[in-house]
């Protein structure tokens, strides 16, 4: 008799622990951030750990909010940025520095890191880092234009202004290809 429970419970635990990465992987999503794109918060060999399908309507973004979500262009290519830009907002980018609605974002200096100038910027819920290098270069990265986010649209940039490829590039992100909220950086 005591066999037979050992053996139940042994087969119970078995299966519990063999259920658990599963349902850990569909909560969750962790990659490796390849590139420099969202310096200084995630530097480049990082994992990110996503939640799946946090929003369940578009209202439920945040402007500030770090993300992941498929290339328009590409829908096989994971990319991590932070929104900037909500639905029916206007945002205008002129040598990296954002402007939504008329407003431009509140930008003060918070130092440097290497070559790499840092401000805290003010959009959203909560201020976060953002870094530039040379104006030069940040003036390269995109011609400064206007766009008008329409409906289940989001406006993204890297927060390293000056070496990301984002919404400047590639257009506004729908809804339907938003994948998660990065919940932590390892």
């Amino acid at each position: 008799m005591i066999y037979r429970v050992r053996r139940t419970l042994a087969i119970g635990a078995l299966l519990v622990l063999g259920t658990i990465p599963l349902c850990v992987r569909a909560v969750f999503a962790r990659f490796r951030v390849a590139n420099g794109a969202m310096a200084p918060m995630i530097q480049p060999g990082q994992h990110v750990w996503a939640l799946r399908h946090a929003y369940a309507l578009p209202g439920d973004v945040r402007r500030g909010d770090v993300v992941t979500f498929l290339l328009p262009d590409d829908e096989k290519s994971p990319m991590v940025k932070r929104i900037i830009g909500l639905p029916g907002d206007s945002v205008e980018v002129a040598a990296g520095r954002p402007s939504v609605s008329g407003r431009a974002l509140l930008q003060d200096p918070a130092g440097t890191a290497g070559e790499l100038v840092l401000f805290r910027e003010q959009g959203a819920r909560e201020g976060y880092l953002v870094a530039y290098g040379s104006e030069i270069v940040c003036e390269r990265t995109a011609e400064p234009r206007s766009t008008v986010l329409g409906p289940g649209e989001f406006f993204v940039l890297g927060d390293n202004r000056c070496a990301t490829r984002d919404s400047r590039h590639f257009g506004p992100v729908p809804f339907r290809l938003l994948t998660g909220r990065v919940l932590w950086v390892e």
